[in-house]
């Protein structure tokens, strides 16, 4: 089931109470997840629960008897919304997920992936607000960063389920530090280029 830790209060929880589509801290009231689309919410759980369960064709559970989703289960996820993810790019999002290495996605896991390219609980909710938190679960996944190698426009890359649906990068690039040009020029030459946000050149904010 989700952790999470609230970061104000240090307030260890599962959900939060979601009041005006934001959920707050059952301890201390603070803000901590500012979409119902959230894994702290109750309703987003349990929807996420019917998909993730339909998604686990093969019935397997971890040692608590839980279901989780094995490395075909997340490709044929990934590939509905890339036909032309290759396995190599299947595998390396799905190893990103799996965050405790036991070899399957848990749904705990499964939650945090689909939240923010995460996927556990303390993680998600801090991951950066930029580039990395635009992910938009109920859009299967997609969001619009960079820039397309294979776009002559120069336009950003459109991600689902992690990789671009054009020139197949891999969104998780991004949250390892390798940035993207938004054709901004930067005060310190160049163009800007942003890591979470900010420019790592001139540090202008996005």
């Amino acid at each position: 089931m989700v952790k999470f830790e609230c970061p104000h209060c240090g307030q260890s929880m599962q959900t939060a109470q979601f009041l005006n589509g934001k959920g707050h801290c059952l301890k201390c009231d603070a803000v901590v997840a500012e979409t119902e689309k959230h894994p702290l919410n109750p309703e987003f759980q349990r929807k996420m629960r019917e998909k993730f369960d339909k998604l686990n064709t093969d019935g397997k559970a971890n040692k608590n008897g839980l279901g989780t989703l094995d490395l075909d289960e997340m490709s044929a996820l990934l590939k509905r919304g890339n036909p032309n993810m290759t396995e190599a790019e299947c595998k390396e999002i799905f190893d990103g997920a799996d965050t405790n290495g036991n070899g399957a996605i848990e749904f705990s896991e499964f939650l945090w992936f689909l939240y923010g390219n995460t996927a556990d609980g303390k993680k998600g909710p801090k991951k950066p607000t930029g580039e990395a938190g635009k992910l938009k679960p109920s859009d299967a996944c997609e969001t619009e960063s960079g820039v397309c190698k294979k776009r002559t426009d120069g336009g950003p890359c459109h991600f689902k389920f992690g990789a671009c649906s054009l020139c197949h990068a891999p969104e998780k690039a991004l949250l390892k530090g390798a940035g993207c040009s938004k054709g901004r020029d930067c005060a310190k030459g160049g163009k800007c280029t942003f890591k979470f946000s900010a420019c790592t050149k001139c540090k202008v904010r996005e």
